[in-house]
């Protein structure tokens, strides 16, 4: 059953992935007018008479929200194959917990290495939503099946 409110927390999870991946993901400035911009495509710079130039190549983000939206559309279609989709929430699982730990480490580490300050913006967010949605999602499957067992069971 696609109906299923696990498969609309996959589909939040899709969607915010790739609206996490559809821009810049975090932006950092200082009072001289720098700015570090995170995106798809790594760490640009900006400021002063320089142009943009690219100071980094941070792919491990881009890389592993790829993968959560990947494995949250794929895991969407195996409702009739609760087992397979139950592994596949569980790995989905511990990918976001990876996409939040590097989040964070993102977010103290490149402050610290540029002397910036972080800009806020809605994109800090995404990745603990993302977590959240996750662990609905694999509590939802489990839930159904145990159902689907306990049904057995009785006959």
């Amino acid at each position: 059953m696609i109906q299923r409110i696990q498969s609309v927390y996959l589909v939040l999870t899709f969607l915010l992935s790739v609206l996490f991946l559809s821009g810049e993901f975090f932006t950092f400035s200082n009072s001289g007018g720098t700015r570090i911009v995170m995106d798809f495509n790594g760490l640009w710079r900006s400021g002063g008479s320089a142009g943009l130039e690219l100071t980094g190549n941070h792919y491990y983000l881009t890389i592993v929200f790829i993968l959560i939206g990947l494995a949250s559309f794929i895991d969407i279609f195996l409702y009739r194959k609760r087992r397979l989709q139950l592994l596949l929430a569980k790995i989905l699982v511990f990918i976001t917990a990876a996409s939040a730990g590097l989040t964070i480490y993102y977010l103290i580490y490149l402050p610290g290495q540029y002397e910036v300050s972080l800009v806020p913006g809605y994109r800090i967010i995404i990745p603990p939503l993302v977590l959240v949605l996750c662990l609905l999602a694999h509590h939802g499957i489990r839930k159904d099946e145990e159902l689907i067992r306990s049904y057995d069971r009785l006959r």
